[in-house]
């Protein structure tokens, strides 16, 4: 009986190797850094080359988990062995990456040991190989690699290579925050926060620290300018600046260039001169009406404007619709026929700016009012529609220009008044000195009249030649 099963165990073993045949091919590790520091990422490179095609492949890799820590690449990884498969199309030629960290100082081997198939023949391979991780290189780095200011501007521009710059605020910045950022990850800094200012220099340092303990001090010093040296400063800029225009208290800048502007399809761009430099301007076919494009300092929003002969600008009120321009002028210089139910009013125009339109009492034409509108060199009332934002000729309304008549109008009071608001400044002026100086001419003939009357009362030898001799005083 022991026999035969001795003899049943030796066929069970010998019969098998009579159908499985067993290559033995190469296998080899490589490692993307040939000295690695502790703290670096490595992988490690699994090659197998087979001598019959593959279909499918496992290995497994061991290693030293006191000097390397496993990361990825293999299917799974148990302690120290990181277990391999693959499947394969009928390549010979074979390949795992590995990646491993670096924890410790120290040497460790890998064993690389893999063995593939084609379903009936094995093909085997070992490899193995020593890496030594050595304790790292600190860096000597001491650089920044960003410095920057939270008022004013760095002189000269930030180089890593510069470790001294000055900053020149107005007065009325009283703190300053610098920010910094070292060029090596491991390397600090400190000196960089948010600090208080006085008036004059006020310096400051940033030290960085390299990774090898080597320093490196950046300096910064910043002045802040006397309310005096500001003030000083805000008058040059202003003077040296001709393009700069106050309104009512807002400072303005007139634009050079139009060419990025939504120009009116009725008007053009040319060129003038404004205060001995040259602008671009919008111009009509009629030339009655020349706009400055001027540019809000404060919010950076831009509008249309006028300029007078005084060299003062004013506001122009316009609709735009169709890409067209409508000039919006006053309705009080036109005698006009006002259809029923339509009264002369003040109109808010975009949320803040005031003109004069034709309101209906009539509540269906709420949505409606009539502007007095320049457009294509004619002045004429235009019906527009507050919802849509459109625009049309409405000839319900009809102007006459007032006629210039020496027995009614320009001598009437109403004619004198509306006269006189049409003067320039300087001719208002000249009005009013010239009314008072007649009013005092008429004072000065008034009194000579009544010493006249006086005069006339004296009697006898005392004639009027004695009276003013005796009413002359002796000096």
């Amino acid at each position: 009986m022991k026999k035969i099963l001795l003899l049943l165990i030796t066929v069970m073993v010998i019969v098998p190797c009579l159908f499985v045949t067993v290559s033995a091919d190469s296998a080899s590790i490589t490692v993307n850094t040939a000295k690695p520091d502790v703290g670096s990422t490595i992988t490690v490179n699994l090659n197998f080359s087979s001598s019959i095609p593959l279909y499918t492949s496992t290995g497994t890799l061991n290693y030293n988990t006191s000097v390397l820590k496993y990361v990825s690449g293999g299917t799974t990884s148990s302690g120290s062995t990181v277990s391999l498969y693959k499947e394969h199309t009928g390549e010979k030629n074979t390949s795992y990456s590995i990646v491993f960290k670096t924890i410790a100082e120290g040497s460790s081997s890998l064993s690389f040991h893999v063995e593939g198939s084609d379903g009936e023949t094995k093909s085997i391979a070992n490899a193995s190989k020593s890496i030594i991780v050595s304790k790292p290189t600190l860096s000597a780095n001491a650089n920044l690699s960003y410095l920057a200011i939270s008022d004013g501007k760095l002189s000269p521009n930030f180089s890593s290579v510069i470790t001294q710059y000055s900053a020149t605020v107005r007065n009325e910045v009283s703190t300053i925050a610098i920010s910094a950022n070292v060029a090596d990850g491991n390397a600090t800094f400190d000196g960089a926060g948010s600090f208080e200012l006085k008036d004059g220099t006020n310096t400051h340092t940033i030290t960085v620290t390299a990774a090898n303990g080597a320093k490196k001090s950046y300096t910064v010093t910043v002045t802040r300018l006397t309310e005096a040296q500001t003030k000083e400063i805000d008058e040059k800029t202003r003077a040296n600046d001709p393009l700069l225009y106050s309104l009512d208290g807002v400072d303005y800048h007139v634009c050079e260039d139009l060419t990025k502007a939504n120009i009116p399809t009725n008007f053009s761009i040319s060129k003038v001169n404004y205060r001995e430099k040259e602008v671009s301007v919008l111009t009509e076919p009629g030339n009655k009406y020349t706009l400055y494009c001027l540019k809000n300092d404060s919010t950076g929003k831009i509008n249309w404007y006028t300029l007078d002969n005084n060299g003062d600008f004013a506001r122009a009120y316009y609709i735009y619709s169709n890409k067209e321009l409508y000039i919006i002028e006053e309705c009080n210089d036109y005698e006009t026929d006002i259809p029923e139910n339509w009264y002369l009013d003040d109109y808010v125009l975009n949320s803040s700016s005031t003109v004069d339109a034709y309101i209906c009492k009539d509540s269906d034409m709420a949505d409606f009012c009539v502007f007095n509108c320049y457009y294509n060199k004619v002045s004429e009332f235009y019906r527009y529609d507050k919802v849509n934002g459109t625009i049309q000729r409405c000839p319900d309304f009809k102007q006459h220009e007032v006629a210039v008549n020496t027995q009614s109008s320009s001598l009437s009071p109403k004619g004198a008044v509306e006269t006189f608001k049409s003067l320039s400044t300087m001719g208002k002026i000249i009005v009013l000195a010239i009314l008072a100086l007649i009013a005092l001419s008429l004072v000065l003939l008034i009194l000579f009249v009544i010493k006249i009357k006086t005069m006339k009362r004296f009697t006898g030898n005392y004639d009027y030649e004695d009276y003013i001799m005796d009413n002359i005083d002796d000096d």
